[in-house]
């Protein structure tokens, strides 16, 4: 969750950033750029499948802290069991 919050309010690098740096200090050629996204894709995927059945299993074990809790009277974060 921090991941996805850090790069929508701009605390972590995007594409055209780290493009840019990969370029700027020749760490990958312009082919290499890309493939390396595509790669950090394809992990970043595959991550959210294996987590998310992790969290289909367990989700009665990690509270929830949404702002959505917030709203509806739930600030615990505990949910419901049945």
């Amino acid at each position: 969750m921090i991941g996805p919050h850090e790069f929508s309010t701009g605390f972590s690098p995007s594409f055209p950033l780290l493009a840019f740096h990969f370029k700027h200090t020749s760490l990958f050629t312009d082919q290499w750029i890309y493939l390396v996204y595509a790669m950090a894709m394809g992990v970043d995927a595959l991550a959210g499948l294996g987590l998310g059945i992790l969290f289909d299993r367990w989700k009665h074990l990690i509270p929830d802290y949404s702002p959505s809790n917030w709203v509806v009277g739930n600030p615990e974060g505990i949910r419901d069991k049945g």
